[in-house]
């Protein structure tokens, strides 16, 4: 009902602006404008009236011009009034927000003023038709919450702060999910109020869904679990913008979440969209949440290392690590000759690396570590082995040579 009442003082303030159609009697404008005028012109505006094209006769149309012509030079003055008013008010905050407020104000400001000289331009043209105050009517009540809408977006900033005070880890999620509730509770506001303006009882209409509403939640049944499953993301915290996480086979980076669905940033720059009640009712790999990384390997040495030289090897590798910067001593560092393999000693190494945020640090960190587990093998005189088999032949079968025909 709250939008019901909004709609109907938004409609009383267009039907205010259509009244100006009640005040302007061109007969009269043309009795002003001749007393203004030399009376060697008075002929001219006779004449001018009596030539009609198609209905309009050319002084009316003249007319209708000039003043068009007068609301569009206005038009720059008043933009500046109204972006001074708006500073003034703004007065106590930052220019960036001032000049964010004011451009998205800034063309529904116009398109008014662009209406209300179409509509004098009509008016005068054609007088009070019916047609010309509903059409300049629902205009008018269309850009009144074009205007609403982007005072709702010019005011994300101070949502965001506002949100940011209560709950400071999931600010940017939560407050963009309230603008966008906030914009879609505009939209609604808006259509009800033109609904209204065309001879729709809204009241009824509203009330009229409770009929139809079991079929309308039939229909929508997915966007609401879309919805619903938005707000569980929100509440359990599961997942924030910018971080890295993987979803059934889809990996990669967050940059949206929507009342609907989720928009993650693959490795591979594409940009896939995931039903939010997919999201809540799958496992979520968090990969930004995590503050360590393990990392585990397996190398493989010939089987002419000798123990002493694994020995050495291992003692080296393991000092590395723990004295490594960038390696966590929790919950282990492990170095140990694990078993023989089939082409190599095998010795498993199992650390875990103090988390980085971006695939690009993780792998400098490890190329790091592998390069300076290579030089500790070559000072212990060790080689790394591959896999190789060796086939032993126990006689050689005889070869038959065989003559080559001479010709």
């Amino acid at each position: 009902m709250a939008e019901i009442e909004t709609a109907s003082r938004d409609i009383n303030s267009s039907e205010s602006i259509m009244n100006l159609g009640s005040y302007i009697d061109t007969n009269t404008l043309v009795k002003r404008l001749q007393d203004f005028t030399p009376e060697s012109l008075h002929p001219l505006f006779v004449s001018l009236s009596e030539i009609v094209f198609f209905g309009i006769d050319l002084l009316h149309l003249f007319l209708a011009t000039f003043v068009l012509l007068i609301v569009l030079t206005l038009r720059s003055f008043i933009t500046f009034v109204a972006n001074s008013g708006v500073k003034y008010i703004l007065r106590g905050t930052n220019q960036l927000y001032q000049e964010a407020v004011i451009s998205n104000l800034y063309k529904p400001i116009r398109f008014g003023i662009l209406l209300i000289g179409l509509y004098l331009f009509f008016t005068i043209i054609f007088g009070e038709r019916g047609w010309i105050d509903i059409l300049f009517s629902t205009l008018f009540v269309g850009n009144l919450f074009w205007l609403l809408v982007a005072i709702v977006v010019a005011s994300k900033d101070i949502l965001h702060k506002t949100v940011e005070r209560v709950n400071p880890d999931f600010s940017n999620e939560i407050s963009g999910f309230m603008l966008k509730v906030l914009i879609s509770l505009v939209v609604i506001a808006g259509i009800l109020a033109i609904l209204q303006l065309w001879g729709v009882n809204v009241a009824t209409l509203v009330a009229s869904l409770g009929i139809g509403g079991l079929a309308v939640a039939l229909a929508a049944k997915d966007t609401v679990a879309n919805i619903f499953g938005s707000l569980a993301l929100l509440f359990d915290k599961s997942v924030r913008i910018g971080e890295w996480v993987k979803v059934q086979d889809v990996e990669g980076t967050i940059e949206e979440l929507g009342m609907r669905t989720t928009k993650i940033r693959t490795f591979d720059k594409a940009l896939i969209s995931i039903p939010n009640q997919v999201i809540a009712n799958e496992f979520i790999e968090n990969f930004g949440r995590r503050n360590i990384r393990r990392v585990r390997m397996i190398i493989g040495l010939t089987y002419s290392t000798t123990p002493d030289q694994i020995q050495s090897i291992r003692d080296a590798i393991e000092e590395l690590l723990v004295n490594h910067d960038d390696v966590s001593k929790e919950p282990w560092v492990i170095v140990r000759f694990e078993s023989f393999g089939a082409s190599s000693l095998d010795i498993r190494i199992d650390y875990y690396l103090i988390h980085k945020i971006g695939l690009v640090p993780y792998l400098e960190v490890v190329e790091s570590i592998n390069l300076s587990i290579m030089e500790i093998v070559n000072a212990n005189n060790a080689s790394f082995a591959f896999p190789s088999q060796s086939l032993y032949i126990e006689q050689m079968p005889p070869i038959a040579l065989q003559a080559t025909p001479q010709e």
